[in-house]
């Protein structure tokens, strides 16, 4: 690039700050002269039209982890097992086969509200949880899970294009970096999100406090799901209004279904990047299954499993805000790195002291703690930094649905696995997952300063 090109483009990035709208010309991003006069086209109103998304997604997808929380108290221990099971292995393999094909295909939009209106299915499904005709209960409890897994799928890869799709035109519209925005948005994002799910969670022991049924709280979870997945049909739509629609063919074609397995096997950060996304998984099904079974709940009772796994998301949500501002100032890959050390950490610290010395408060208070501070920097940065590694629209909801197998499919193993490992085993699955995810991220880091990446050239060419 010449000199004289090099200082044209400050000059045109100035431009679009002071008036990115008032244009007849098509831009990136497909916008006419008529949305210049939209007050939701100014910074402040894209940042609450996207909080708004935030609140119906976490709305949402909080009443499922609730739910999911007390499937082990309300259905036959090998039910509740296979249920989980079932929710998380069609989960990944949604996300694996399917959920990038319906979002490039329908929009982040509509694939939004397919699947928060699926998800309801599987809160519902609980409503049928305390009838005594036991192949009912399994034949509810299954099915709700396989459509719940279904929607997961779809979901957290829509999310992921909607959020990356919000990102660009935030962007725009401020004239600041996409890496900025998406920092910004991910913290916002991660904090209602956390919020929602520590606030429906903390609701359960206080209706059971009340002597309110299960029939009552599973009816209130499920009018709460319904009622945020209406509420998606209001989000804003920001896909490129220039994108060329694409058919039914065109999904359900083997080269899209595998676009996940080809981006990862085409882009070697791809693969690099797994563990960081695998250990959370990891960490994840060992606190749920281990220490709440096995430590929390024989010397506190289900109250505190609750209360617990509330100090988690109210952590989580705190440092997300507070993350996403650090992230801006100093990067995010030094939050990535902390994130891996946390895990790291809370497996050690499980693994040095016997399950006696850790059934006390203040040694579970900063087990779950620190656990919270690791899913924060998941659930925020992790997805800002695929972002940025890909930001072309055409690829994106294949690397976010590679951060769903990575996560799901470890999640699912562990699930399945982890009654049978000691749990000196366990924490030690924990320790390596946690070792490989900062050495991959480091490799990763290395790979992008030796190698310029403009497109994922061979995922592009195939899904056009």
């Amino acid at each position: 690039m010449s000199q004289n090109e090099e200082y044209k483009e400050p000059q045109e990035s100035s431009a679009r700050m002071e008036d990115p709208l008032l244009s007849n010309e098509d831009n990136s991003r497909g916008y006419s002269i008529n949305d210049a006069a939209d007050p939701d086209l100014t910074p402040g109103g894209v940042l609450w039209r996207f909080m708004y998304f935030g609140i119906c997604f976490s709305i949402n997808h909080g009443c499922v982890t609730s739910v999911i929380g007390l499937a082990s108290s309300v259905l036959p221990d090998d039910l509740a097992g296979a249920q989980l099971g079932t929710l998380y292995v069609t989960y990944s393999l949604t996300a694996l086969f399917g959920s990038a094909a319906m979002v490039t295909t329908f929009g982040s939009k509509w694939s939004l509200f397919v699947s928060t209106f699926m998800y309801c299915t599987y809160v519902a499904c609980f409503l049928f949880a305390t009838i005594d005709d036991v192949n009912m209960k399994w034949g509810f409890a299954l099915v709700g899970a396989f459509i719940g897994g279904v929607a997961a799928g779809n979901l957290w890869t829509a999310q992921g294009a909607y959020f990356g799709e919000t990102a660009k035109v935030y962007a725009e519209v401020t004239g600041e970096p996409t890496t900025v925005a998406t920092g910004l948005l991910a913290g916002y994002f991660a904090s209602q999100y956390l919020f929602f799910e520590c606030a429906l969670k903390l609701i359960t022991p206080a209706i059971i406090a009340a002597g309110g049924s299960k029939e009552f709280l599973f009816a209130m979870y499920t009018i709460l799901a319904v009622a945020s997945a209406v509420g998606m049909v209001f989000i804003r739509d920001v896909s490129d209004k220039n994108q060329p629609k694409r058919n039914w063919s065109d999904a359900c074609s083997a080269k899209k279904a595998t676009g996940a397995i080809r981006l990862l096997v085409s882009d070697p950060r791809m693969p690099l990047l797994y563990p960081v996304c695998a250990t959370f998984g990891v960490l994840a099904a060992f606190l749920n299954f281990y220490v709440n079974g096995k430590i929390v709940k024989p010397k506190f009772g289900v109250s505190y499993v609750g209360y617990l796994g509330a100090t988690v998301t109210a952590v989580a949500g705190i440092c997300s805000l507070a993350f996403s501002r650090i992230a801006n100032q100093y990067g995010k890959g030094m939050l990535l790195v902390l994130g891996q050390l946390c895990f790291f950490g809370e497996a050690l610290f499980c693994l040095i002291f016997d399950n006696d010395q850790l059934g006390h408060y203040l040694p579970l208070f900063l087990l779950y703690t620190v656990h919270g501070v690791g899913r924060s920097i998941y659930e925020s940065t992790t997805r800002a930094v695929f972002a940025d590694m890909w930001p072309d629209k055409s690829v994106q909801p294949f690397a976010f649905a590679n951060i769903i197998i990575s996560n799901g499919m470890t999640s699912a193993t562990m699930f399945f696995i982890d009654p049978y490992l000691s749990k000196e085993v366990m924490c030690g699955i924990g320790l390596g997952s946690a070792a490989c995810g900062v050495v991959g991220f480091y490799f990763t880091q290395r790979f992008e300063a030796s190698h310029e990446f403009r497109e994922t050239v061979v995922i592009k060419e195939d899904i056009e």
